[in-house]
């Protein structure tokens, strides 16, 4: 792996644990000391967060942590709303056998992962989870759309709201999800991704 992607995974991790919080200046001689990398590359990696949305420029002030306000983490839900319920569709109708054998095994990894603390490695199988189901429909704006708009999500609420008790019943509406795609039922695979999402909201509001 060379220096950029290293910087750029530990700088995501760092976020996503919130090691560097919500509005926090990213200093570049500060964050190139300390991962022992030219501010060349720090500038590379920031410039690639900005585009995911994890972090904002201003000018004259430098790179701060993104901070989500509440009526645009509503906008990115309903977002996530409208691309979850098109890639379902989309992966029953492009429906392939080793893709969704991948889907459980992705399954059995976030239900794993829930342990008796929650944290973001829960958030993470979580989305690759959802993720999966996007890359099974095959529309790569899609995946990436979903993936942007799942970490901004996340970037504003952590994992507030969230519980053991939560994240044991989200399990089992992931296995529901599975089963749907798997008898190649749209209206119903559908109907539980709106339960999932909904479920999710409440907790939130």
């Amino acid at each position: 792996m060379d220096l950029e992607k290293k910087v750029y995974r530990a700088l995501k991790e760092g976020i996503f644990t919130f090691k560097y919080i919500a509005g926090q200046k990213l200093q570049y001689q500060d964050l190139a000391d300390q991962y022992e990398v030219s501010s060349m590359i720090i500038k590379s990696v920031l410039t690639l967060l900005q585009q995911e949305g994890l972090v904002t420029r201003q000018p004259q002030k430098g790179y701060h942590v993104t901070e989500i306000t509440t009526k645009e983490a509503e906008d990115l839900f309903e977002m996530r709303t409208i691309i979850e319920l098109s890639a379902v569709e989309k992966a029953i109708t492009n429906f392939n056998q080793q893709a969704y054998d991948e889907l459980y095994q992705r399954y059995l990894r976030s239900a794993e992962a829930l342990g008796s603390r929650i944290t973001e490695n829960y958030f993470m199988h979580d989305r690759d989870f959802h993720l999966q189901i996007a890359e099974m429909g095959g529309n790569r704006i899609l995946l990436s759309d979903l993936k942007r708009t799942m970490e901004r999500i996340f970037l504003r609420y952590g994992a507030e709201g969230l519980s053991v008790a939560r994240n044991e019943a989200a399990s089992d509406e992931h296995l529901r999800i599975y089963q749907a795609i798997g008898e190649r039922d749209v209206s119903l695979a559908k109907q539980e991704i709106m339960t999932h999402l909904d479920n999710v909201v409440h907790l939130i509001r």
